[in-house]
């Protein structure tokens, strides 16, 4: 499948067989695929996503995204 730049397009994700490598981006990235990764290690990693709660600074206000 080819996506276009700034296209928004949808996608059908299905796991993988056999040594779980990925390569991509022109071939600059080559990488095992991880089977799990557990919450707090993704927002560790990427930050908080979608119903998260975020706690502003030191207050008491709270946002859910």
């Amino acid at each position: 499948m080819l996506f276009e730049p700034d296209a928004d397009e949808e996608a059908e994700l299905i796991p993988i067989q056999g040594a779980r490598i990925a390569l991509g981006f022109r071939g600059e990235c080559r990488g095992e695929l991880m089977a799990e990764i557990s919450r707090s290690e993704y927002v560790a990693s990427f930050g908080p996503t979608v119903s998260d709660r975020v706690r502003l600074a030191d207050t008491d206000i709270v946002s859910r995204s």
